[in-house]
């Protein structure tokens, strides 16, 4: 039990590692972008991360499905303490990656097929020297490799192996920035894209292979898996019935947070496509840094629930929501004001970025997002979902405001995207928020 423990809190801690190391990566990356890459080639960069991230479309939280899936098997095979082929347990756990493999094949396929389309829409609306379309095909070729490999690292995670797998993602990380660092500074341009998604390749393929992987210990090989037959596996009961939520929720985040800079490029420019992923990159790693007092105290909130101790639960969550929202805001007014006295001031930097209009509706937007996170990280330690109509209703609203705020300029699209969600999406969440509050005992 002991031993167990502390293989949590290692894992615990190597993710916020992880975590941590990103937020920094991140700052590395916004400081060498402006040196290293021209306006234009930053605008095909920020825009490559936006057709990247269509992978939520396909993949659709199955991952995080998979770990709780995943973890009822493996803990009942470790109580019958047998591994044997005839095991029961074993047999599902061998029709489950089975089923899975199949799904993520179909769906990298299919990612590849829809992207590559896509990507070419959008890159060649422009004439531009710059070299696109070798990168763009290379990076959306890997990441459909690392999409595939994704539901083995979560068949680890469900297998207990949660902090081996946050080292790996640790590791991952920290080889392809340096990589990606590295070929900028060298003139890499565009194929700097790759380090990332070619380091996750070769690491995770290194830590499959392991002798005590759930591949080797379970036997699990594409002989092995071919030879099973029978049934025992419903997509219908045991995954869709816990997926469809998480699948709306991911893809609504898509078309709220990545449908700018696309939008941007295409009837805007690369140049004005780098202006704007660069300041929603700055504003984002904000936002992060703010959640960090309510995000890491998630586990305690749950705990408290758990106990029905609500008192403390809402004394623990309100000191926190507090400090969030306040660093949240001292860092945007601190940002821009330092924009506006001294970055301003600064051609290489100031071109950038865009301009104080656009950053003002971004900073509000920003700030708003803090509240309604924080109030949205409260109903979620319920083990509630209650942000899923306002999420899908922002994704099919967030189309609408950019067409009719295009009307008034970059400015109007920022600006009405920050009206809405001050005025609907934190009064929605609150009327939400309340009710948990007020009668936690119904959520619980």
């Amino acid at each position: 039990m002991r031993k167990h423990l502390e293989e949590v809190d290692s894992g615990i801690v190597k993710t916020i590692l992880f975590r941590s190391w990103n937020i920094v990566a991140g700052g590395v990356t916004l400081l060498l972008i402006p040196i290293f890459l021209s306006k234009e080639i930053a605008g095909y960069y920020f825009t490559f991360n936006s057709v990247v991230l269509l992978q939520v479309f396909f993949e659709l939280g199955l991952s995080s499905v998979i770990v709780v899936k995943s973890a009822a098997l493996f803990s009942n095979q470790m109580k019958s303490g047998a591994i044997e082929a005839d095991n029961f347990y074993v047999n599902k756990i061998r029709i489950l990656v089975k089923a899975l493999a199949l799904y993520y094949l179909g769906i990298a396929l299919l990612f590849l097929v829809v992207s590559v389309p896509v990507g070419y829409y959008i890159f060649s609306s422009r004439v531009s020297q710059v070299v696109w379309l070798t990168p763009l095909l290379a990076l959306l070729f890997f990441t459909a490799i690392n999409l595939f490999l994704s539901f083995l690292l979560s068949l680890e995670e469900g297998a207990g192996n949660v902090d081996k797998v946050a080292h790996l993602r640790l590791i991952q990380s920290i080889i392809g920035h340096a990589g990606f660092w590295v070929t900028i500074i060298l003139g890499g341009q565009l194929y700097a894209t790759l380090c990332i998604p070619i380091a996750s390749i070769v690491f995770t393929l290194r830590f499959l292979l392991r002798t005590d992987s759930v591949l080797r210990k379970y036997n699990i090989n594409y002989s092995a898996l071919k030879q099973l037959r029978g049934g025992g596996f419903s997509w219908k009961n045991d995954i869709f019935s816990l997926q469809w939520k998480i699948a709306l929720s991911w893809a609504s985040g898509y078309f709220i947070f990545q449908l700018y800079t696309p939008f941007i490029f295409k009837y805007y420019g690369a140049e004005v496509a780098g202006q704007v992923g660069y300041s929603l990159s700055i504003f984002n790693a904000i936002l992060t840094l703010s959640q960090g007092f309510v995000a890491a105290s998630t586990p305690r909130y749950i705990s408290y629930i758990a106990n029905a101790d609500f008192p403390s639960f809402n004394r623990a969550f309100n000191s926190h929501a507090i400090l969030s929202v306040f660093a949240n805001g001292f860092l945007v007014v601190l940002f821009i004001s330092g924009f506006s006295l001294f970055i301003g001031e600064l051609p290489s930097i100031s071109g950038r970025l865009l301009d104080l209009s656009c950053l003002l509706a971004i900073g509000a937007s920003t700030f708003s997002q803090s509240m309604i996170l924080a109030m949205a990280t409260y109903m979620r330690a319920f083990g509630d979902e209650p942000m899923l109509i306002p999420s899908v209703v922002g994704a099919l609203i967030t189309p609408v405001i950019i067409w009719v705020g295009n009307h008034a300029g970059l400015a109007g699209i920022f600006w009405l995207s920050a009206a809405w969600t001050t005025v609907v999406g934190v009064s929605w969440t609150y009327l939400l928020f309340i009710k948990h509050k007020r009668c936690p005992h119904l959520f619980s």
